[in-house]
């Protein structure tokens, strides 16, 4: 039940080891197309088209630090202000119209029934495909590309073939977003491509500077996927 994912009381935890584990299934949601679960965060695409987000997206790698890191992290109530965390504490309605949602662990997207591209998340390095902004967060859904026929959060797998093999970092990219184009164009964004760069303060548990080259747009920075 970690962030209240399955709608059991989320209190105060210190731990990953704290919360509360559910052994029977729930009923979350009803009238569901598909959902996909990240670490701590349920996105769902109901019949209607609508999309819906839950849980929290947080990270310990920070465009700033602070000195309240640890109260921040573990903070279990919605704070539009936490700097290290998005957080909903039951299903929130992001957007309408919507024929494909996803979400990772750190960040979501949606395609939308014209083609278009929405994001949200952590976008520490442009890896929402979204200009990089003081807060590290896109809080809200922003459009991002038109035109699109797929998208990947963080990892590049097809998981309708296999169960997803979580010791298979060979295809975790957790700071990069890619997407197919209806022109069958292949396009990324993120960490280690392009020549911008960036400075952050917090990587991990080491607090000190660390400064990385990203790309807050979507290139075709890779070829093309047969």
């Amino acid at each position: 039940n970690m962030s209240g994912l399955l709608g059991q009381p989320y209190t105060e935890c210190y731990s990953e080891y704290d919360y509360l584990k559910v052994t029977e299934p729930v009923l979350l949601m009803e009238d569901v197309k598909y959902a996909s679960a990240g670490r701590e965060s349920i996105t769902a695409l109901k019949n209607d088209g609508s999309v819906w987000w839950w849980g929290e997206y947080r990270s310990s790698y920070l465009t700033h630090a602070n000195s309240n890191m640890l109260q921040l992290f573990w903070k279990t109530e919605e704070d539009e202000e936490n700097p290290v965390k998005m957080l909903k504490n039951s299903p929130t309605k992001l957007m309408d119209d919507c024929v494909y949602a996803t979400s990772g662990d750190f960040r979501g997207a949606a395609i939308k029934s014209n083609g278009d591209l929405y994001m949200w998340g952590l976008n520490l390095f442009g890896e929402c495909g979204i200009e990089v902004a003081d807060d590290d967060y896109i809080r809200v859904p922003v459009k991002v590309l038109d035109r699109v026929r797929m998208v990947w959060v963080e990892r590049l797998d097809n998981r309708d073939k296999g169960i997803y093999d979580t010791s298979n970092y060979g295809i975790k990219y957790s700071v990069n977003v890619f997407v197919q184009t209806a022109d069958d164009m292949y396009l990324a964004a993120g960490q280690n491509l392009g020549d911008k760069e960036k400075t952050i303060q917090l990587t991990g548990d080491i607090c000190e500077p660390s400064t990385e080259k990203y790309s807050d747009e979507l290139y075709p920075h890779i070829p093309a996927i047969s």
